[in-house]
């Protein structure tokens, strides 16, 4: 219905409208666009150990980072549906998750260091209110 968005001179925001898949996926990363390629390879979603895995390349950070961000290394936004928690993350190198707002978990990856990261981020049943 309505978006509103504080963008500095020299910047822009990037707008991603996705249809809501009732199960957990990406919604964003912090380089949504890198020159010529998409940063996010591959997204699968396993419901029998509500699993999100896949793999995220083109991320060497001094090639693509933009000078006076404080951005991280990298970093992705998962939605969250109703009834399900964030249990774990793990991947190819250190990450941290946390709650990014309702429905929301950002993963950073603060170092990076490879092209290429293989991650997986486990879900669990939330309980019930």
């Amino acid at each position: 219905d309505r978006l509103e968005a504080e963008i500095r001179p020299h910047a822009s925001r990037l707008v991603l409208l996705r249809r809501d898949a009732g199960r957990p996926q990406v919604v964003a990363t912090s380089r949504h666009l890198v020159p010529c390629e998409v940063d996010l390879e591959r997204a699968t979603w396993d419901a029998g150990t509500r699993t999100l895995s896949g793999r995220s390349r083109r991320l060497v950070a001094s090639a693509h980072r933009i000078p006076g961000t404080a951005e991280p290394g990298y970093a992705m936004t998962i939605h969250v549906p109703p009834g399900l928690r964030f249990a774990r993350a793990e991947a190819s190198i250190p990450c941290l998750a946390a709650r990014a707002g309702r429905g929301l978990l950002r993963v950073e990856f603060p170092a990076v260091t490879a092209d290429a990261i293989g991650w997986s981020i486990r879900f669990a049943e939330a309980p019930a209110r």
